[in-house]
């Protein structure tokens, strides 16, 4: 059983988790991503609603990243890696 944790991601974080690639800059800028969320996976589009992609318009910071520059958000959905026991 996992923890699933519904939280927001700025438009750059659900572009690099969906794509799996730096949509631009330096990839020490996304090391933050790595060391934030250390056990955990990540994924974009987990709605808890029917029907929705987008938060909105918010300047509450990226769960994802911590980045506190204003924008859209969406949802995504982090859970603790387990690790199997033999």
């Amino acid at each position: 059983m996992t923890d699933e944790t519904y939280i927001e991601l700025c438009v750059d974080c659900g572009m690099f988790l969906a794509n799996g690639t730096i949509p631009y800059g330096d990839e020490s800028e996304w090391a933050g991503i790595a060391e934030r969320w250390d056990g955990w996976h990540l994924a974009v589009g987990n709605c808890p609603e029917e029907d929705c992609e987008c938060v909105g318009f918010t300047m509450s910071p990226c769960d994802g990243c911590g980045s506190r520059l204003g924008g859209s958000r969406y949802h995504g959905a982090a859970w603790r890696i387990e690790e199997k026991v033999s």
